[in-house]
Protein backbone atom coordinates (compact mmCIF):
# COMPACT_ATOMS: atom_id res chain seq x y z
CA UNK A 1 0.00 0.00 0.00
CA UNK A 2 1.18 3.52 -0.42
CA UNK A 3 1.25 4.04 3.28
CA UNK A 4 3.70 1.09 3.94
CA UNK A 5 5.71 2.45 1.03
CA UNK A 6 5.29 6.34 2.59
CA UNK A 7 6.73 4.84 6.02
CA UNK A 8 9.39 2.89 4.91
CA UNK A 9 10.84 5.96 3.01
CA UNK A 10 10.43 8.00 6.74
CA UNK A 11 11.91 4.99 8.10
CA UNK A 12 15.04 5.39 5.21
CA UNK A 13 15.20 9.21 5.66
CA UNK A 14 16.01 9.22 9.04
CA UNK A 15 18.15 5.85 9.64
CA UNK A 16 20.07 8.12 6.07
CA UNK A 17 20.20 11.30 8.70
CA UNK A 18 21.23 9.02 12.06
CA UNK A 19 23.98 7.31 9.44
CA UNK A 20 25.37 10.92 8.24
CA UNK A 21 25.81 11.98 11.62
CA UNK A 22 27.82 8.99 13.12
CA UNK A 23 29.84 9.39 9.98
CA UNK A 24 30.46 13.15 10.60
CA UNK A 25 31.36 12.29 14.08
CA UNK A 26 33.54 9.39 13.37
CA UNK A 27 35.64 12.02 10.25
CA UNK A 28 35.52 14.54 12.99
CA UNK A 29 34.71 17.85 12.75
CA UNK A 30 37.61 20.19 11.32
CA UNK A 31 38.61 22.87 13.88
CA UNK A 32 38.37 26.44 12.37
CA UNK A 33 41.67 28.16 12.19
CA UNK A 34 42.82 30.57 15.02
CA UNK A 35 39.66 28.46 17.74
CA UNK A 36 38.75 30.60 20.24
CA UNK A 37 40.35 29.84 24.02
CA UNK A 38 37.82 28.40 26.94
CA UNK A 39 36.89 31.23 28.43
CA UNK A 40 37.71 32.03 32.38
CA UNK A 41 33.83 32.62 33.17
CA UNK A 42 31.57 29.79 33.49
CA UNK A 43 28.38 31.54 32.65
CA UNK A 44 26.34 29.83 30.52
CA UNK A 45 23.91 31.38 27.78
CA UNK A 46 21.08 30.53 25.29
CA UNK A 47 20.55 33.14 23.38
CA UNK A 48 17.19 32.14 20.97
CA UNK A 49 18.09 29.01 20.26
CA UNK A 50 15.74 26.93 17.94
CA UNK A 51 16.89 23.09 16.69
CA UNK A 52 15.31 20.82 15.24
CA UNK A 53 16.16 16.77 14.88
CA UNK A 54 17.33 16.14 11.44
CA UNK A 55 14.11 13.87 9.95
CA UNK A 56 11.65 15.34 11.82
CA UNK A 57 9.23 18.21 11.13
CA UNK A 58 8.87 19.69 14.64
CA UNK A 59 11.32 21.50 16.98
CA UNK A 60 12.41 20.17 19.63
CA UNK A 61 13.69 23.55 21.05
CA UNK A 62 11.70 26.84 20.19
CA UNK A 63 13.62 30.54 20.61
CA UNK A 64 14.92 29.27 24.00
CA UNK A 65 16.75 32.11 25.85
CA UNK A 66 18.20 31.64 29.36
CA UNK A 67 20.92 32.66 31.21
CA UNK A 68 23.11 30.29 34.19
CA UNK A 69 25.53 32.73 36.09
CA UNK A 70 29.19 31.80 36.43
CA UNK A 71 29.17 29.40 39.30
CA UNK A 72 25.24 29.05 39.60
CA UNK A 73 23.16 26.27 39.71
CA UNK A 74 19.90 26.04 37.42
CA UNK A 75 17.57 22.99 37.17
CA UNK A 76 16.07 22.34 33.52
CA UNK A 77 12.71 20.52 34.18
CA UNK A 78 9.52 19.26 31.91
CA UNK A 79 7.55 16.41 30.81
CA UNK A 80 8.73 14.18 28.25
CA UNK A 81 9.69 15.63 25.04
CA UNK A 82 9.67 18.92 26.55
CA UNK A 83 13.35 19.61 25.08
CA UNK A 84 15.00 19.17 28.74
CA UNK A 85 17.40 16.80 26.97
CA UNK A 86 17.59 18.28 23.78
CA UNK A 87 18.90 21.49 25.79
CA UNK A 88 21.97 19.00 26.94
CA UNK A 89 22.82 17.97 23.57
CA UNK A 90 23.07 21.30 22.17
CA UNK A 91 25.46 22.48 24.83
CA UNK A 92 27.48 19.61 24.86
CA UNK A 93 27.77 19.90 21.08
CA UNK A 94 26.29 16.87 19.63
CA UNK A 95 24.36 18.96 17.70
CA UNK A 96 24.39 22.58 16.50
CA UNK A 97 21.52 25.24 16.74
CA UNK A 98 19.62 25.84 13.71
CA UNK A 99 19.48 29.26 14.48
CA UNK A 100 20.42 31.69 17.81
CA UNK A 101 23.99 31.01 19.70
CA UNK A 102 25.12 29.32 23.02
CA UNK A 103 27.76 31.56 25.12
CA UNK A 104 29.98 30.28 27.23
CA UNK A 105 31.44 33.65 29.02
CA UNK A 106 30.39 35.44 25.95
CA UNK A 107 32.05 33.07 23.74
CA UNK A 108 30.20 31.11 21.34
CA UNK A 109 30.98 27.38 22.28
CA UNK A 110 31.13 26.60 18.50
CA UNK A 111 34.24 28.82 18.36
CA UNK A 112 35.87 26.72 20.70
CA UNK A 113 37.72 23.49 19.56
CA UNK A 114 36.07 20.61 20.26
CA UNK A 115 38.53 18.48 22.36
CA UNK A 116 39.26 20.84 24.34
CA UNK A 117 35.62 22.16 25.14
CA UNK A 118 34.66 18.75 26.38
CA UNK A 119 37.71 18.61 28.41
CA UNK A 120 35.90 21.32 30.53
CA UNK A 121 32.77 19.98 31.15
CA UNK A 122 31.71 17.25 33.59
CA UNK A 123 29.13 14.96 32.34
CA UNK A 124 27.02 13.42 35.48
CA UNK A 125 24.64 11.00 34.14
CA UNK A 126 22.60 7.93 35.54
CA UNK A 127 24.40 4.70 34.64
CA UNK A 128 27.50 6.24 32.75
CA UNK A 129 29.53 4.01 31.26
CA UNK A 130 31.69 1.34 33.41
CA UNK A 131 33.67 -0.82 31.65
CA UNK A 132 35.74 -4.45 32.90
CA UNK A 133 39.03 -3.70 34.22
CA UNK A 134 40.14 -2.66 37.03
CA UNK A 135 38.65 -0.06 39.37
CA UNK A 136 41.72 2.36 38.70
CA UNK A 137 41.02 1.98 34.91
CA UNK A 138 37.36 3.00 35.25
CA UNK A 139 37.99 5.82 37.72
CA UNK A 140 40.29 7.67 34.76
CA UNK A 141 38.97 6.61 31.96
CA UNK A 142 38.54 9.20 29.39
CA UNK A 143 40.92 11.01 31.49
CA UNK A 144 43.89 12.55 29.18
CA UNK A 145 46.93 12.75 31.52
CA UNK A 146 48.27 10.45 33.97
CA UNK A 147 46.73 10.52 37.48
CA UNK A 148 48.52 9.69 40.31
CA UNK A 149 46.77 7.01 42.52
CA UNK A 150 46.89 9.81 45.63
CA UNK A 151 45.25 11.64 43.45
CA UNK A 152 42.48 8.77 42.63
CA UNK A 153 42.40 8.23 47.01
CA UNK A 154 41.99 11.87 47.91
CA UNK A 155 38.78 12.05 44.75
CA UNK A 156 37.55 9.08 46.32
CA UNK A 157 37.80 10.54 49.92
CA UNK A 158 35.71 14.02 48.58
CA UNK A 159 32.60 11.28 46.54
CA UNK A 160 32.53 8.83 49.50
CA UNK A 161 33.63 6.52 47.14
CA UNK A 162 36.11 5.52 49.37
CA UNK A 163 33.89 3.52 51.45
CA UNK A 164 33.85 1.24 48.91
CA UNK A 165 37.40 1.08 48.29
CA UNK A 166 38.08 0.34 51.75
CA UNK A 167 36.01 -3.05 51.37
CA UNK A 168 38.05 -3.72 48.23
CA UNK A 169 40.96 -6.48 48.71
CA UNK A 170 43.00 -5.56 45.96
CA UNK A 171 42.08 -1.64 46.26
CA UNK A 172 42.60 0.06 43.10
CA UNK A 173 44.10 -3.10 41.31
CA UNK A 174 40.33 -4.70 42.36
CA UNK A 175 38.63 -6.03 39.05
CA UNK A 176 35.07 -4.86 38.47
CA UNK A 177 32.20 -6.71 35.77
CA UNK A 178 31.06 -4.79 32.73
CA UNK A 179 28.81 -2.18 33.66
CA UNK A 180 29.74 -2.16 37.43
CA UNK A 181 27.75 -4.96 38.03
CA UNK A 182 29.57 -6.08 41.18
CA UNK A 183 28.47 -2.20 42.68
CA UNK A 184 25.13 -1.35 44.43
CA UNK A 185 23.39 1.60 41.95
CA UNK A 186 25.15 4.26 44.47
CA UNK A 187 28.64 2.96 44.40
CA UNK A 188 28.72 3.32 40.54
CA UNK A 189 27.36 6.66 40.99
CA UNK A 190 30.05 7.70 43.51
CA UNK A 191 32.70 6.19 40.74
CA UNK A 192 30.96 8.64 38.29
CA UNK A 193 31.10 11.56 40.36
CA UNK A 194 34.83 9.97 41.41
CA UNK A 195 35.81 10.29 37.81
CA UNK A 196 34.38 13.73 37.16
CA UNK A 197 36.19 15.14 39.95
CA UNK A 198 39.43 14.06 38.59
CA UNK A 199 38.45 15.19 35.17
CA UNK A 200 38.32 18.82 36.93
CA UNK A 201 35.25 20.27 34.32
CA UNK A 202 34.69 24.01 35.03
CA UNK A 203 30.85 23.05 33.89
CA UNK A 204 28.92 20.20 35.50
CA UNK A 205 25.88 19.10 33.13
CA UNK A 206 24.08 16.69 35.29
CA UNK A 207 21.29 14.59 33.32
CA UNK A 208 18.62 12.59 35.78
CA UNK A 209 21.92 11.49 37.54
CA UNK A 210 19.97 10.05 40.59
CA UNK A 211 16.90 8.61 38.86
CA UNK A 212 17.50 4.70 39.54
CA UNK A 213 18.11 5.01 42.96
CA UNK A 214 16.12 5.17 45.84
CA UNK A 215 15.10 7.80 47.64
CA UNK A 216 17.36 8.27 50.29
CA UNK A 217 20.72 7.01 48.20
CA UNK A 218 19.31 9.40 45.36
CA UNK A 219 19.36 12.42 48.62
CA UNK A 220 22.94 11.23 50.19
CA UNK A 221 24.45 11.71 46.19
CA UNK A 222 22.86 15.06 46.00
CA UNK A 223 24.19 16.44 49.10
CA UNK A 224 27.82 14.98 47.45
CA UNK A 225 26.95 16.42 43.84
CA UNK A 226 26.32 19.87 45.82
CA UNK A 227 28.95 19.19 48.14
CA UNK A 228 32.18 18.36 45.53
CA UNK A 229 30.95 20.87 42.62
CA UNK A 230 30.04 23.71 44.78
CA UNK A 231 31.24 26.83 43.39
CA UNK A 232 31.03 25.64 39.54
CA UNK A 233 28.24 26.24 37.35
CA UNK A 234 25.91 23.75 37.41
CA UNK A 235 23.06 22.78 34.83
CA UNK A 236 20.77 19.96 36.18
CA UNK A 237 17.93 17.85 34.04
CA UNK A 238 15.68 16.61 36.15
CA UNK A 239 12.17 15.03 36.51
CA UNK A 240 12.59 15.28 40.48
CA UNK A 241 11.03 18.46 41.19
CA UNK A 242 12.37 18.10 44.82
CA UNK A 243 15.73 17.83 43.64
CA UNK A 244 14.98 20.85 41.14
CA UNK A 245 14.29 22.81 44.09
CA UNK A 246 18.27 22.47 45.46
CA UNK A 247 19.08 24.71 42.21
CA UNK A 248 19.06 28.64 42.51
CA UNK A 249 16.52 28.68 39.45
CA UNK A 250 14.48 26.45 38.15
CA UNK A 251 13.47 26.63 34.04
CA UNK A 252 10.64 24.88 32.80
CA UNK A 253 10.36 23.99 29.03
CA UNK A 254 7.43 22.43 27.49
CA UNK A 255 6.99 21.66 24.04
CA UNK A 256 10.36 23.31 23.11
CA UNK A 257 9.30 26.34 24.76
CA UNK A 258 10.20 28.17 27.62
CA UNK A 259 7.48 28.25 29.44
CA UNK A 260 9.29 29.51 33.28
CA UNK A 261 12.14 30.94 34.85
CA UNK A 262 12.30 31.73 38.70
CA UNK A 263 12.17 30.04 42.03
CA UNK A 264 9.93 27.03 42.96
CA UNK A 265 7.15 29.71 44.74
CA UNK A 266 7.23 32.39 41.82
CA UNK A 267 7.06 29.93 39.76
CA UNK A 268 4.24 28.33 41.54
CA UNK A 269 2.33 31.57 41.50
CA UNK A 270 3.21 32.66 37.84
CA UNK A 271 3.83 29.15 35.64
CA UNK A 272 0.48 26.97 34.81
CA UNK A 273 3.00 24.39 33.32
CA UNK A 274 5.18 23.96 36.72
CA UNK A 275 2.22 24.11 39.20
CA UNK A 276 0.58 21.48 37.26
CA UNK A 277 3.60 19.26 37.71
CA UNK A 278 4.03 19.36 40.65
CA UNK A 279 0.13 19.18 41.83
CA UNK A 280 0.31 16.09 39.88
CA UNK A 281 2.63 14.25 41.45
CA UNK A 282 1.72 11.13 43.33
CA UNK A 283 3.69 7.83 44.91
CA UNK A 284 7.03 8.90 47.03
CA UNK A 285 8.99 11.85 45.95
CA UNK A 286 8.39 14.57 44.53
CA UNK A 287 8.99 12.73 40.63
CA UNK A 288 6.69 13.00 37.55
Amino acid sequence: SMDGVFDNWVKIKSIKGSFERTVGIMIGEDEPEGAAAFPESGEVRFENVTFTYPGTDAPALKNVSFTVPDGGSVAIVGMCGSGKTTSVSLLERFYLPDEGHIFIGGTDISDIPLADYRRRLAYVQQGAGIFSGTLRDALTYGIDRTVTDGEILSAAERTGFAEYLDLCADGLDTEIAAGGDSMSGGQKQRLVLTREVLRGGDIILMDEPTSALDVRVSAKIQETMDAVFAGKTRILITHDLDYARRCERIIVLSGGVLVGDGGHEELMRRCGTYRSMVENISGEGAQI
